[in-house]
């Protein structure tokens, strides 16, 4: 999971130099940025979880 949570990571990093460099609308971004800070939260919390529970 934590192995995921890097990649969601680095995603929202190149979504946001998409953005920033004016290579795609930041319209166009904003529903993929979105997601990918909702499964950012989701693996954040499931680590969490995991640890807690271990």
């Amino acid at each position: 999971m934590a192995g995921a949570t890097q990649e969601l990571d680095e995603t929202a990093y190149w979504l946001e130099l998409l953005a920033d460099g004016g290579i795609v609308a930041q319209k166009r971004l904003d529903d993929l940025h979105r997601e990918t800070n909702e499964l950012i939260a989701i693996f954040t919390a499931s680590i969490k979880t995991a640890k807690r529970n271990k």
